[in-house]
Order: C-alpha cells, then sequence, then structure tokens
C-alpha cells in the first residue's frame, strides 16, 4: 500500500469497509474494519462501525471508548472534508451534497450520541445544531434527534417549539416522542392522535419502544432508533401504558 496516495488509499479503505458491510455476517463486517484500517489507519467509517461493534459495547469501559473513537472518526473526518472544500469551486451549501462529507455528518451524529450517553448533553446540542447549519436540508435527521435529546432532558417546551416549526411531518421520531410528552402531560387528545398515527404507519416502532417480548422489529431496524427506544426506556410509566393499550387491542 505504500505506493497508494492517501486519495487511494481512502477510497481502497471505504471498498474494503463495504465489502464486509455488505456481507451482513458479523464476522466479516468486523474482518473488513480490520482490513480498511490496515490500508487506512484514520478510515472514519471503519471507526465509526467499530464503535458499534457488540464486542466493543461490552467492554465495562464501553461509554468512554466509543466516546473515543468517534471523537477521533470526527475529527479527521472533518479534516478531510476542510481539504476538500479548499480545492472546490464554489463551495457546497449543504455538505451532504459532497461525498466526502458523508463519513463527518455520520460521526458528528454518532459522536453527539455518545457525548449524551457519558452525560453531555449541551455539547451534544451543539453538534446536532451545527449538522442542521451545514446541511439545510438536514439528511441526518439531526433535528429528529436533537427533539428526543430536548425530551430525554425533561424540556418537553423545547420539544414543542420544535414540533411547531415541521408541523405535518409524520417522521416515527416526531410522533413516538410527541406521544411520550402527551403522555406525561395526560393530554388524552393529543395522545389519541399520536397513538393512532404510529399504530397506523410504524407498528414495529411502536411495539420496540414498548419492548413488546417476541415483536417483529425487522422495520425497526430500518432506522436508526436506538436514541428513540433510550428514551422510551427512561420513562417507564409511560412504556408500561402502552404496554397496556397494545395488549388491549392486540
Amino acid at each position: 500500500m505504500e505506493s497508494m496516495d492517501a486519495g487511494a488509499r481512502q477510497l481502497r479503505a471505504q471498498e474494503v469497509l463495504a465489502e464486509g458491510l455488505v456481507s451482513g455476517r458479523a464476522l466479516e463486517e468486523i474482518l473488513g474494519v480490520e482490513a480498511a484500517l490496515q490500508i487506512d489507519s484514520r478510515c472514519p467509517d471503519a471507526l465509526i462501525v467499530l464503535a458499534d461493534q457488540e464486542e466493543v459495547r461490552r467492554l465495562a469501559s464501553a461509554p468512554y471508548v466509543r466516546l473515543a473513537l468517534a471523537h477521533l472518526a470526527h475529527d479527521e473526518a472533518w479534516n478531510r472534508v476542510r481539504a476538500r472544500q479548499r480545492v472546490m469551486s464554489p463551495p457546497k451549501r449543504d455538505v451532504f451534497d459532497m461525498l466526502e462529507a458523508r463519513p463527518y455528518l455520520r460521526s458528528a451524529i454518532l459522536l453527539a450520541a455518545c457525548l449524551v450517553e457519558t452525560g453531555h448533553a449541551d455539547l451534544a446540542r451543539g453538534i446536532y445544531r451545527r449538522v442542521m447549519r451545514q446541511q439545510p436540508r438536514d439528511s441526518m435527521g439531526a433535528r429528529y434527534l436533537l427533539a428526543i435529546l430536548d425530551v430525554r432532558s425533561g424540556d418537553d417546551a423545547a420539544f414543542d417549539r420544535r414540533r411547531a416549526q415541521f408541523e405535518g411531518d409524520e417522521h416515527p421520531a416526531w410522533v413516538l416522542t410527541e406521544l411520550l410528552v402527551a403522555h406525561r402531560r395526560g393530554d388524552a387528545e393529543r395522545m389519541g392522535k399520536a397513538l393512532e398515527i404510529a399504530r397506523r404507519r410504524y407498528p414495529e416502532i411502536v411495539a420496540m419502544v414498548a419492548d413488546i417480548a417476541d415483536a417483529d422489529r425487522t422495520g425497526a431496524l430500518e432506522w436508526r432508533s436506538s436514541e428513540l427506544h433510550a428514551l422510551w426506556r427512561a420513562n417507564p410509566p409511560a412504556q408500561r401504558w402502552l404496554r397496556g393499550v397494545l395488549g388491549e387491542t392486540s
């Protein structure tokens, strides 16, 4: 690999990593990560995948190991974006339009999640807001993660203000967070509306956040919903109520 320039190494590392991920097998995935890091030792996407490995999550110090990996991936990815921007004319307003920026955005979202996990919610909010500024179309869904964080922190009023800006958006994060807020306030009308939309459009995600045993979660896994699941798990009364509702009507 010594004969390859930096750009070629980065591209080859991405290709090797993608081959491992496409297999869908855990062993192939981790071998792909290892091979990618041998080619490009600071490959952001390989570090992101490594942070989400089950073996890493089982470590006693997992939150801080994942935070360190996320920091490394984020800083390296951002340096690569800036290097690319310096040779672009004109620069793109939405960085999501830059293929080179995708790893940076993914690493920023992971870093924010790791910061929340280690007790740094304010820093995570700053990252979500920065990502929203950098990509006005919010292709990464930072607004949803910021809304979940507001409610997780007990700031339901901030969620209401943010929700009003996206009237008509029925993304599962909005709907399920709205349902939780309505339950905390005892707002039966609001609960009924949110529950109807959630059950009609996202039955598998509803079952997931309610922790229904033996539920089919195939559809839920199509959307990165770990933050939403964590929000509901942190509110046991709401979870018990939702399980009861699902049990009554199943």
